[in-house]
């Protein structure tokens, strides 16, 4: 019996639960893929936007301030949502043992990259709540008095305070941008996107499967999975509410 034939008895033989749970893994795992891409296609046009319009303090305030609070929300809750996906990546990578999709991948390359990936977002989240202050001042300043900055010179202190907020936010949609990019290293990705696998890469996942079964238990590999994202998830809402 090949590893094809094998793959596809255990396929048809799943009971509904592991079926479910598998979807809702899959699902899982492609809207964290989509909100990291997502975030980082952001990060790269508030990067440029707020480049351009940087030095110019007047210019800079009319395009910000109304958007500010909207902004800092949106950013805020997609990398707390790109969190959660890189500490869900490297909780299945370890459970995978580390293995990369490409034979050529070494498992330290693999685990580096996923720490790397978890502590950009990581940084990137706390920078955006140390500029959470900055955020909301933009906006209630515009929401006080719309285009007070036309009227008077902005203060001295209020100028220095937004330099720095400038210097934080492109530390922070730099380290966005980065951890998306390292994450287009990731061989698996780029085995998930082939025309086709070839008959040993089956037989080896086959036997991964078997082995990870076996070690966990009696537990599913997809059940783990899944109820550790979960439980991550309802954590990160709960300190959050």
């Amino acid at each position: 019996m090949t590893a094809q034939r094998r793959a596809e008895e255990a396929e048809a033989t799943k009971q509904l639960y592991a079926v479910a749970v598998e979807f809702l893994s899959r699902v899982r795992t492609t809207s964290f893929f989509f909100s990291q891409g997502i975030l980082a296609g952001i990060s790269a046009l508030l990067l440029i936007l707020l480049a351009v319009d940087s030095g110019d303090t007047v210019s800079f305030l009319h395009f910000f301030s109304p958007i500010s609070r909207y902004v800092h929300g949106l950013m805020f809750w997609l990398t707390a949502l790109c969190l959660m996906g890189a500490v869900d990546k490297l909780a299945t990578d370890k459970i995978c043992g580390w293995r990369g999709g490409l034979p050529s991948v070494s498992s330290s390359a693999v685990k580096a990259r996923d720490v790397v990936v978890l502590s950009l977002y990581g940084v990137s989240l706390i920078l955006t709540f140390i500029n959470a202050e900055g955020d909301l001042r933009f906006q209630y300043s515009e929401s006080r008095a719309p285009s007070w900055y036309r009227d008077t010179a902005p203060p001295s202190a209020f100028v220095e305070e937004m330099t720095t907020w400038h210097s934080l936010n492109a530390l922070r949609l730099g380290l966005l941008i980065v951890a998306w990019v390292t994450l287009l290293t990731d061989s698996q990705v780029q085995v998930m996107g082939a025309a086709a696998a070839t008959e040993a890469s089956l037989e080896h996942l086959l036997q991964d499967e078997i082995a990870l079964g076996e070690d966990a238990a009696g537990v599913d590999t997809p059940t783990v999975s899944f109820s550790l994202s979960l439980s991550l998830s309802l954590s990160l809402s709960l300190s959050l509410s």
